[in-house]
């Protein structure tokens, strides 16, 4: 198979890049076990690798729990051909059971990138590599320090990353640098934020997937769950998010209108299946990525994450709306007290660029 660009990065724990023989290698000779001697010919061949790190788990102790020779004394079976398959169908269920959460994990760590637009790595894929290992190592069992390789193999295609292995570490040093953004906890803000990236990752999957009507849809959903409540209008709800649009150096009526074009447009959609174009899907697309900047700035600052955010929050945008339909002129903090990106605040057509940014 043609070898893939030499793609090499970080995405949370998980890094990707050329397979390493040697570290493998390392690991199955600290485990004891003579798997990448007996595969080495094919592994040596293998051109991509995704690592997550290790971290602790809790395991039986086998080698402890069965090393009494009175244990076999009923079985046809010798002690070693009992411990062998035990052993081996422990850790293959074990492997099997930890590789679920590798490919959710893998996923939920390109997220927040996915509905900024960063490109993204389908884990999809690695389930579809012909010739491909899945590969558990582990190691430091019990008192004794006992190890165990667990390998699962797949199959091959041709991989391409669609810019994943350069949008996605530019979004993870851009959430820390920029907004001290490395991952959601408990908070009511954040919680928010899980949410809305969440359905916008949907809608960038449904995008790049051909399903552009799917994808639209999935962006307004978000706009309508972060900024509708119960009794809430579609002109509240399109005038909060035009009020959040405003770092796109609009004025308020063109972003109003926008807005108004988008749901529009959802109804349609909805009500008369009539499909929304490739214009209004990128627009609905860019005013819901901008909302989602105006939550990354937010979050920044601490007093934004105490109980009752949402509530404060919606109450203030339509303070703003309301002052700025009147003609009012508002101070600049009054703008950034709502995530709306002033003067000198890193936004989301700095983002882009940096994304256009080809590497030197």
């Amino acid at each position: 198979m043609p070898s893939p660009p030499a793609y090499q990065f970080k995405i949370g724990k998980f890094s990707i890049g050329p397979f390493r023989p040697s570290r493998l290698s390392y690991q199955c000779q600290k485990a004891k076990s003579d798997f990448y001697e007996r595969y080495e010919s094919v592994l040596e061949r293998l051109p991509l690798a995704v690592e997550r790190e290790h971290f602790r788990i809790t395991l039986i102790d086998w080698w402890t729990l069965l090393s009494g020779p009175e244990s076999w004394k009923m079985s046809p079976k010798t002690p070693g051909e009992i411990r062998s398959q035990l052993w081996s169908n422990y850790f293959k269920e074990l492997g099997r059971l930890y590789f679920d959460d590798f490919y959710r994990e893998l996923y939920d760590a390109q997220e927040v990138g996915i509905a900024l637009g960063s490109g993204w790595f389908d884990p999809r894929l690695l389930n579809e590599m012909v010739s491909a290992f899945r590969v558990s190592v582990f190691l430091n069992v019990g008192e004794e320090r006992h190890g165990f390789v667990s390998p699962a193999s797949v199959g091959f295609v041709q991989l391409d990353l669609g810019g994943a292995h350069l949008g996605l570490p530019t979004t993870e040093e851009v959430l820390k640098r920029q907004f001290g953004f490395d991952s959601f906890t408990e908070c009511e803000i954040h919680q928010m934020m899980r949410s809305y990236f969440h359905f916008l990752a949907l809608a960038a999957r449904h995008h790049h997937g051909g399903r552009t009507a799917e994808g639209f849809l999935h962006s307004v959903i978000a706009i309508d769950l972060l900024l509708g409540e119960k009794n809430a209008t579609t002109q509240a709800v399109t005038k909060r998010a035009a009020t959040l649009c405003l770092g796109r150096k609009t004025a308020l009526v063109q972003a109003i209108n926008e807005c108004e074009r988008v749901y529009d447009g959802r109804s349609r959609y909805v009500h008369q299946g009539q499909r929304p174009d490739d214009e209004l899907a990128s627009l609905a697309s860019e005013i819901s990525r901008e909302i989602g900047f105006c939550l990354l700035r937010l979050q920044h600052n601490s007093a934004n994450r105490l109980t009752g955010f949402r509530d404060r929050w919606v109450r203030e945008i339509d303070y703003v709306t309301a002052a700025l339909k009147a003609g009012r002129n508002l101070p600049t903090a009054d703008l950034a007290n709502v995530g709306i990106e002033v003067e000198g605040q890193f936004g989301l057509s700095n983002y882009q660029a940096m994304l256009r940014t080809k590497p030197s």
